[in-house]
């Protein structure tokens, strides 16, 4: 897998050979976008139904993010 990130919003994560992945879950790594940590995670047999592919954009909670917080 290869991931570029550059200084403008914009994150690029390629998956070389997608078809062929035998995990259930796929993470990027994290990536700031609008001063915010984020991570891609991907199902590729789907979260509940293997019919599907799931992909989720997720916050990585930091130190100064309270309880409750949301974008």
């Amino acid at each position: 897998m290869e991931q570029e990130q550059s200084s403008v919003d914009k994150f690029t994560w390629k998956i070389e050979n997608f078809s062929r992945l035998k995990t259930d879950e796929v993470c990027s790594e994290t990536f700031v976008i609008g001063d915010y940590p984020w991570k891609i995670i991907l199902y590729p047999r789907g979260d509940e139904d293997d019919n599907y592919i799931s992909i989720y954009l997720k916050v990585v909670k930091t130190a100064n993010m309270s309880d409750g917080w949301s974008i």
